[in-house]
């Protein structure tokens, strides 16, 4: 099971090496999860990272909804959907743990907290669409 680990391998190859550790009648269930934010959220937290942080991977945008696939086998795709507001400690406490966030170094603490201003600026909470896709994979 790869989860969101996947997106640190390189596709191709890395389908076809889970395609062949399959068993016969086997299957590779992928997953991935993320979530995004309205156009209007993402500039002012655009506005913040291009200040603190513009190297960082802006989570809150869209994702492509299916990963590629090579030949391997018969597909069923389900999506799951979900809205929830999240609060300002909820967003911070998150993005806090993001590793290409750990890796800023001194430079948190001050993103942290220019992002913790922003989201009070937009009420103290941001209403977030999540999403996890699946992908199962039969050996036909």
């Amino acid at each position: 099971m790869f989860a969101d680990s996947w997106r640190w391998i390189e596709p191709v190859a890395g389908l076809a090496k889970a395609a062949a550790l399959r068993t016969p009648g086997g299957a590779l269930a992928r997953f991935w999860n993320g979530f995004t934010v309205d156009e209007a959220v993402v500039e002012v937290l655009d506005a913040v990272y291009r200040v603190h942080a513009p190297e960082v991977v802006q989570v809150w945008r869209s994702i492509p909804e299916r990963p590629p696939t090579v030949g391997l086998g018969s597909e069923e795709t389900r999506t799951y959907r979900w809205d929830r507001v999240v609060t300002v400690d909820e967003w911070i406490a998150t993005v806090a743990t993001i590793s290409d966030h750990q890796r800023l170094g001194p430079r948190l603490e001050p993103l942290l907290a220019d992002l913790r201003r922003t989201i009070v600026r937009l009420g103290g909470t941001v209403p977030v669409r999540h999403h996890v896709h699946l992908v199962l994979t039969r050996q036909d």
